[in-house]
This record gives C-alpha cells, structure tokens and sequence, in this order.
C-alpha cells in the first residue's frame, strides 16, 4: 500500500485518494487490433512485486529514507516501449530504441492491494496552454469485473475510461455530474473524470467509490529530460479465495471478492496523447495485464474489453473502508490495536445505519449531522493509531481508510450542493456551502482531516437543513461531546 495527496476539488478533495490530473494528453484505445504490432523480437515483460511502495501522484516519485533518497519508484520495474508512427501505427519496442514515444510500467507493490501502471508519454511535450475548456487532454481505458452492487454483470469485463478534460465547470453526461478533483497547472484548470461504462448509469463517478486511483504530471522523468506527460494509475484488486501461491503475498481468502474491482485475469490496458489540440488521438501503448499466484504481473499484446457507465452510490465506498478495517482486525495481533479497530468497526457500523441515509448517495436531513461526527472521531482514531504505528504496512493501510472517508464525506457534500443549484436554492446559501466545500479541500490537501470533515459537514447543512426547525435532536458538528 502507500499514501496519497488530495488535491482541491468541487466534488472532492483528491488527495491521497487517487487521480490528480496535473499535465495533458489524450491517452485513448488503440483503435482496432490491426494497428497494434507486437513486435515478437521484444519478449513479454513479466514483473515481480516492487520492492518500493507506490504513491499515485503521476511521478517517478523518489524514495527516501533516514539518509536521503534511497532509490526512485518504478526503479526495479521493467516498462515495455512503444513507437508510435505518423499514420497512427502503434509497435512495441526495445527499450532504447530512440524511436520509442511511450513507456509503460506494470506492478503490485508490497500492499498487494492494487495493481499500479505508470505511463511515461515521452513524445507528448506539448504545453498545456495550447488545449482548449472542455478539450480531453488525457484518457486511459480498461477492463475491470465490477461488482453487481455498483451495476456490474458476474464474470462479464466492464470498461472504465480515467479521463483529464480541459475545463472551469462542472462536465459530463448528467447535469449534477462534476470532476473527481481539479488541479490547477500553470494557470490551466485540469478536471479529472472517472466513466464506468453501464449503459443507463451515471458518468463522472468518483473514484474512491470503487477503488481506482490516479494522477498526471509534467516534466522530465527517467526516460527524458524534456518535460512531458507522465500519467499514474492504481485499481483496487478483486483476487479470488485460493489463487496465491501457498505462502505467498495473497491471503489464502481473497481480496474483497464481493467488492473489489480487478481480478487476475488477462485485461486490456490503451493508452494514446494528442500532438496538438487540432490532432486526432493516436495510440500510445497496448497491452494484456496478467497477474499471477506468486504476486508478479506479465504485460504482453491484448484486445479491447468493450464500452459502459456505473450508478453511483457512495454507501458503498463507507462499506470499502468498512471492510478494509475488518481484514486488518482480523490479522492485527497487538491487542491494543485490536481494541482501536474493533471501536473504529463499531463506529463505522453506526455510520451506515440506514435512517441516516436519504439514499446511496444522500444523507437524511435528521441524521446527516450524526454520520458526520461519527466520521470525525473516526478520523481522530485512525490518526491516533496510524501514529503508533508510523512506516508500517498497517498505518499505510489505515491511511486508505482514512483517504476514503475524506472522499466519502466530501462527496456527500458535493451530492447537497448539486441538488440545490438544480433545486435553485437560495444562492447565498450554495455560495456558502461552497465556500465551506473549498476550505473542507484545503484542509484534506493539508492533511487537517478532522477539520475538512467539519466543513464539509457545514457544506451539507448549508443547502440542506437551512429550512428546519425541528433538528434541536442533533447536535453541532463543530461542538462534539
């Protein structure tokens, strides 16, 4: 596992979370099997478990350690290179080919949690500046087995597009869509999108909802000094019970099998830039992710996996962080570990009683108030215990926790205030749940979780319980007991 930055966003702070979009392309589908050439002289790439932790925020991030740097993330995983030709042709390469336009990298780190890919877009140097609003700068598309409670179909490969779009407002297919995060880079606003493709679902879903991850940047990376696009991407794993190695790194029951999202078997990844805003979307990369029992990742040639979009429902990423918190209950050994988590359980249990919920996605106006607070002491005691246990595989677990309930609470929000513009609320409250929704970012960029939680809660309310009188039953988040 490992730590992620939030970044400010209208629908949620990004943060360690995953998908920051900080520099442009359009990585797209290669458009048809024809155009990709495998090139048998350059032999499949098969890479072990990487001996660094992975942190999604779109860099070769360096690793540091009591002296300084130790080493640099990726460092000990073999990419696969790519040409890629003018008429759109797409080949892969030997990895110092000077021809080569794209590297991609494949892995588990040592969580073996998710599965990472680093795309290094050497030949997209193109500044940002020269893209237009609403233009998708960057695009990465892939097969997953989505769970059937977030609309997924058993055993059946549903497709999602990560997408970084140009932009200054709220984007996508429904009006109440908005970005998962926005990132301001040199002066160019990038929102970044999450479209799982369930025809009759909803578009733009956040993407701590179902474990994904991601982030992109610019500048220069170990392939090239010129600055360029670098994009990242983490999927929570769905690991079937049985399918490790015997002491192996996968635990012998699984990995969430009702909730995960990326199973073992061999998935299509495409990648592609745009030259210049005025050129179409070639392919940049084209692959078949494999992962097998002992934890390694093969990446060889592959087809496409097929095209829809998600409902979303944030109830059930509160049931992902659930969940995580009960897997490591269950192996914790240290029985005052086990006491902290079992109250951490017992208070996310309360969170998801469902009179506090309108819905999937909206709190009651009685009980919003009530999950807020519980999130908050939740927050406290995750931080509590994660500092007891600094540089562990368990506080970078915790620290997943607590990245989804920031992206939970935040999103309720987001959810209140969308609802109001489409009510045509009052417009000094929407501002002031803006205002509030703004802050809540800057505190979860700041790692102020406790606080981002208060004003997220103070966004809800803003546009949500404005018109009661009757809530004198619920107490104010910011004067706990």
């Amino acid at each position: 596992m490992k730590t992620f930055h939030h970044l400010t966003s209208l629908a949620q702070p990004f943060r360690r979370l995953r998908f920051a979009a900080l520099a442009g392309v359009a990585i797209t589908l290669a458009g048809t099997a024809g155009a990709f050439d495998p090139n048998a002289t350059v032999p499949t790439v098969t890479n072990a478990i990487s001996r660094f932790p992975i942190t999604v925020d779109g860099r070769f991030t360096p690793i540091f350690s009591e002296g300084g740097p130790q080493a640099v993330e990726w460092s000990d995983i073999t990419p696969q290179a790519f040409v890629i030709t003018p008429t759109g042709g797409l080949f892969r390469t030997s990895l110092d080919d000077p021809n080569a336009g794209s590297f991609v990298y494949t892995s588990l780190d040592s969580g073996v949690d998710a599965l990472y890919l680093m795309y290094d877009f050497t030949a997209m140097q193109v500044p940002l500046e020269q893209f237009h609003r609403g233009q998708t700068l960057a695009q990465v598309k892939f097969g997953v087995h989505l769970p059937t409670n977030l609309g997924g179909t058993p055993d059946t490969n549903t497709p999602i597009v990560v997408r970084f779009v140009v932009g200054g407002g709220i984007i996508g297919a429904a009006a109440a869509a908005a970005p998962a995060a926005i990132v301001i880079i040199g002066g160019t606003q990038v929102n970044v999108v999450f479209d799982v493709d369930i025809v009759g679902g909803q578009t733009n879903v956040p993407g701590f909802v179902i474990g994904l991850e991601g982030a992109v940047s610019f500048g220069s990376s170990p392939n090239s000094a010129t600055p360029h696009l670098q994009a990242e991407l983490g999927v929570g794993l769905r690991i079937p019970v049985g399918f490790g190695t015997p002491g192996g790194p996968f635990p012998g029951n699984g990995i969430n099998p009702a909730t995960g999202l990326y199973d073992p078997a061999p998935k299509f990844w495409g990648s592609g830039f745009k030259a210049s805003p005025a050129d179409p979307d070639p392919a940049a990369s084209a692959n078949k992710v494999t992962i097998n029992p002992d934890g390694s990742v093969t990446v060889n040639s592959g087809a496409d996996a097929g095209a829809g979009f998600v409902p979303f429902a944030i109830i059930d990423a509160r049931k992902l962080a659930l969940d995580k918190v009960k897997a490591l209950r269950a192996a914790a050994t240290d029985p005052s570990v086990q006491r902290r988590l079992d109250e951490i359980i017992r208070d996310q249990q309360a969170a998801s009683y469902p009179a506090l919920y309108l819905d999937q996605a909206r709190l009651a106006p009685r009980g919003g108030t009530r999950v807020f607070d519980i999130d908050e002491d939740t927050l406290e005691d995750l931080r509590d215990l994660i500092r007891r246990v600094p540089a562990t595989p368990l506080a970078l677990a915790l620290q997943k926790c607590v990245d989804k309930l920031i992206g939970i609470d935040g999103e309720f929000a987001r959810v209140a205030i969308n609802d109001a513009i489409a009510a045509h609320k009052d417009a000094q409250k929407i501002a002031r749940a803006l205002a509030e929704l703004a802050r809540g970012d800057a505190d979860a960029a700041a790692n102020r979780n406790e606080s981002a939680v208060d004003h997220y809660a103070a966004a809800w309310a803003a546009v949500t319980r404005s018109d009661r009188h009757d809530d004198n039953d619920d107490s104010d988040h910011g004067h706990r007991n």
